[in-house]
């Protein structure tokens, strides 16, 4: 947990718990394993390794941001950002789900706060969601036992009523969900599972970016033909599916064993984002450490955000 971070595109980071497992090429020199297994020795790293759940005190700390939010607001003209969980993966279905539950439940009650959800699972988003709502359906019968003790401080069916309306598609304004893609192939892999997500809004992080990528596919709303009723799509009305990547972040990777990305590669990228109208965030070229290449693209900071009114 950090009030304050150096990363660029977020005010303070939570992690309701640490430790994580490698699942792509992007996790080669995870900066989190190095720092929480390696270094502090917090949490292993690894699949079937436990995950550690993080303070109480830690967790107060998102709720002391949340009844403190005007004063935050105030001075920014803004609600508070918040990248969550940039030592684990929020998605991950190798944490107690009990603990998502909580987290859950977190977010609900802390609605002035933006919460980035940033995974290299997008394709659990919506499963976990669905896990989570069994999970309380389970509780609530639990708890409607003749003699049974509220054993949780939640309040599960306002929780409940939250995730149907998430998962039927009304969609939390103050929460943003990001899927990490790192080249061509998990572009096109996970970007369609990142806009079958319900959300306000959908980013990408691309870093550390590892090859050219072309995402403008996904950049903009696209025409789809309605089915005339015998398979095919006759009829003259056409529908528009207006999910789309509503930001991008594109970054280099630091560390000892750093794999720097191809100016052209990240240029591209910005030239995608800006014919689409899409904002376009670079972080850092990156090298043996987060500063070591700068943040100028084409000799000028580019770090463009969301307009996104939660």
């Amino acid at each position: 947990m950090a009030q304050q971070t150096a990363i660029a595109w977020t005010d303070s980071t939570f992690n309701g718990w640490i430790g994580c497992t490698a699942i792509s090429p992007g996790c080669d020199n995870c900066y989190a394993a190095a720092m929480m297994d390696t270094r502090l020795r917090r949490a292993k790293w690894g699949p079937g390794e436990p995950r550690v759940r993080t303070s109480e005190a830690n967790w107060d700390q998102m709720r002391r941001w949340e009844r403190n939010h005007a004063r935050f607001e105030q001075a920014h003209g803004r609600q508070r950002r918040v990248f969550c969980f940039s030592q684990a993966d929020v998605f991950d279905n190798e944490a107690p789900l009990g603990w998502f539950v909580d987290f859950m439940e977190l977010c609900r009650t802390t609605p002035h706060l933006i919460k980035q959800l940033l995974t290299k699972r997008i394709g659990n988003v919506v499963r976990r969601l669905q896990e989570a709502l069994e999970h309380i359906a389970e509780q609530l019968v639990a708890t409607a036992q003749p003699g049974s003790q509220k054993a949780s401080q939640i309040d599960l069916q306002a929780l409940r009523d939250w995730l149907i309306d998430w998962l039927a598609g009304r969609a939390p304004g103050h929460i943003w969900i990001g899927a990490t893609v790192v080249d061509q192939v998990e572009a096109d892999r996970d970007i369609p599972k990142l806009l079958r997500v319900p959300a306000v809004l959908r980013f990408l992080s691309m870093e550390p970016l590892l090859a050219r990528v072309n995402i403008s596919r996904w950049l903009l709303p696209r025409r789809m033909g309605n089915d005339d009723g015998y398979g095919g799509d006759d009829d003259p009305g056409w529908s528009q599916d207006k999910r789309v990547v509503d930001w991008v972040i594109v970054g280099g990777e630091s560390g000892r064993r750093c794999r720097p990305p191809e100016p052209e590669a990240v240029d591209d990228l910005r030239r995608q984002c800006e014919a689409a109208n899409r904002p376009f965030f670079f972080k850092q070229w990156g090298g043996r450490t987060p500063d070591a290449g700068g943040t100028l693209l084409n000799g000028q900071e580019i770090k463009q955000m969301p307009q996104i009114v939660a």
